[in-house]
């Protein structure tokens, strides 16, 4: 694989790296090489396109870091085709399931690398009065980095979800879903994001800026298919709504359901029966 090529696993293995020393300052490239039953030295070859993974690490990894087994396929395709060219890396499939009807089906190799949720916010931010594409000025609206904002701003226009238009990024007509019903880390680490900036916002913002409130109500999972239809089609009407010609601000819509009940295991069920 030539550098600079969007489908690179090392993509992946530094965007964990930097996720685990984001949330653990202390975190260091020898721990995350331990983590992977790798060298730090070696590790720190591989990032730095020195060396390549073997099959036979990658598969290890991505036991390790909990890939899917769609994620796993792909890790291991991208570390084939680096380590000894295509014909070989034939034997993991390489692409997901198609894109749906309106929206692109953001990949989840693409996804790996934009996990993290400054990427959809600069994606919006960049339609708001008074944008600037200074990484100083985005840094200081979302509360990131400069670095994070300028590699994130790199990010999405090499995976066309903002193009210049004028002189300046415009955010393109391309939809963004990702295969709902589909294990995923790197959906994982978005969702876990939006929860803890949740969390942030009900201690800093007045309950002017948000609106946080739920209900506990007895159910049972056969439901579940028609609520997450219903609550597809309730986003689709937000983004309808909140649609404007001269946003100001970006917004974070979540909407949670989980089960709060441990399952009855069939034995104890029994048991009580008796």
């Amino acid at each position: 694989m030539q550098e600079g090529t969007k489908q690179d696993y090392r993509e992946w293995l530094k965007a964990e790296l930097v996720r685990r020393q984001r949330m653990n300052p202390r975190y260091s490239l020898r721990s995350f090489a331990q983590n992977l039953n790798l060298s730090p030295a070696f590790l720190s070859k591989v990032l730095n396109r020195q060396k390549n993974l073997s099959i036979e690490s990658a598969l290890e990894i991505s036991e390790k870091l909990d890939f899917s087994e769609t994620e796993k396929q792909m890790f291991c395709h991208w570390v084939a085709k680096t380590s000894v060219g295509d014909a070989f890396a034939q034997i993991f499939p390489q692409r997901s399931q198609g894109a749906t009807e309106a929206a692109v089906n953001l990949e989840l190799e693409s996804f790996q690398i934009i996990s993290d949720w400054y990427h959809f916010a600069i994606r919006e931010l960049v339609e708001t009065k008074g944008f600037k594409e200074d990484p100083a000025w985005i840094s200081a609206r979302l509360g990131i980095a400069k670095e994070e904002a300028t590699s994130a701003l790199e990010r999405l226009a090499r995976l066309k979800l903002i193009e210049k238009k004028k002189g300046r990024w415009k955010k393109t007509d391309q939809l963004i879903a990702t295969p709902s019903g589909t294990p995923s880390r790197a959906l994982k680490n978005h969702h876990s994001q939006m929860i803890q900036k949740g969390r942030e916002a009900l201690e800093s913002q007045s309950v002017l800026e948000r609106d946080i409130t739920g209900i506990t109500i007895s159910t049972h999972p056969e439901k579940m298919e028609i609520v997450r239809d219903e609550i597809k089609k309730f986003r689709r009407k937000m983004t309808e709504l909140l649609d404007t010609k001269n946003p100001s601000e970006v917004y974070q819509l979540n909407i949670q359901l989980f089960r709060l009940t441990e399952p009855i295991s069939r034995k104890d069920s029994h048991e009580k029966d008796l």
